[in-house]
């Protein structure tokens, strides 16, 4: 990627992948992505209409890896449905979770063998360390925002992460601020 002055663009991700910055893969995984938590954020709107039109768009991609406008609505609404199921465990995006065991014992765990997909659990459960919030475990797990935050609930759920407890600025002046023992 060239050198650029301070009122460049950033590179596009064609330009990262011909420098050799990206691969090919990892670019269709992210654009996949995109589209993924897209299509299932308007399928979230709680007003407001869309129509899907039927119409040649211009694209680099094998005719095999494309998808049908009928198999992205189904799988949205799924989600969508799916979601309501556990609409009132979601937690905030800015919380943070600690792991309460290591990940051998998650993975020998009924949780861990009841889950649909034990590699993704796993993942996910990684990522919880007491310190990234919600929405940075859902970004880094690259599961989308549906997938990450199902598996969040379901390792809530199942008590094998918890929330950090939030010290509030007065509580952690207080300590701060406590006389020390002589």
């Amino acid at each position: 990627v060239a050198e650029a002055g301070p009122d460049a663009s950033p590179p596009s991700a064609r330009q990262l992948v011909d420098a050799g910055l990206l691969s090919e893969t990892s670019l269709r995984d992210i654009e996949d992505l995109l589209t993924r938590e897209t299509i299932f954020d308007l399928l979230r709107w709680s007003d407001g209409s869309f129509r899907f039109v039927a119409q040649s768009i211009p694209h680099d991609r094998p005719a095999e890896s494309l998808l049908g406008a009928e198999q992205v609505l189904m799988d949205g609404l799924r989600m969508v449905d799916e979601w309501q199921a556990f609409t009132g465990e979601l937690p905030a995006e800015t919380l943070v979770f600690r792991r309460r065991g290591s990940i051998e014992e998650y993975r020998h765990s009924p949780a861990c063998r009841a889950s649909s997909s034990p590699i993704e659990s796993e993942r996910v459960f990684l990522l919880v360390d007491g310190r990234a919030s919600v929405r940075r475990v859902i970004d880094l797990s690259r599961l989308g925002t549906f997938g990450a935050m199902r598996i969040l609930v379901q390792l809530a759920r199942s008590g094998w992460i918890e929330p950090v407890p939030v010290v509030s600025a007065v509580e952690t002046r207080g300590i701060a601020l406590a006389p020390s023992s002589p």
